[in-house]
């Protein structure tokens, strides 16, 4: 089973998430923040991150440079969810292997088939539907 990282100062946003990801064959991590992220991360290792771009104590900005500066998060998939994809996708530029942006608000249809696209879908029950 894949396990996303999922990261948003909304409780509601991370419930909302974990719940829909569980039902979509993921066992989903929650963090309230970058911080709490990277914590997470040094405790179990993970196949995704789904994270907002705006948050306090460190923002997505911060956790996607904090995480390509150093080489075993450098290919992490992550998805982060913005109310500025352009912008967010030129500020990243070169950084953006394995980097994808949601513009708010997501629909559930895009958040699965962004999922899908950056892990795959092998092992997922469901996956298919």
């Amino acid at each position: 089973m894949k396990t996303i990282l999922v990261v948003d100062d909304y409780e509601i946003v991370r419930l909302y998430h974990s719940m829909f990801l569980s039902q979509k064959g993921y066992r989903c991590v929650p963090a309230s923040d970058g911080k709490e992220a990277l914590a997470a991360l040094r405790q179990q290792q993970v196949d995704l991150v789904l994270l907002d771009m705006v948050m306090p104590n460190m923002s997505g900005a911060e956790l996607i440079r904090h995480l390509r500066a150093q080489a075993e998060y450098s290919t992490l998939p992550i998805l982060a969810i913005t109310s500025e994809a352009k912008q967010s996708e030129e500020q990243f530029g070169r950084e953006a292997r394995n980097l994808r942006f949601l513009l708010k608000p997501v629909m559930p249809d895009t958040l699965i088939a962004q999922v899908r696209a950056l892990l795959g879908t092998e092992g997922v029950p469901g996956a298919a539907a």
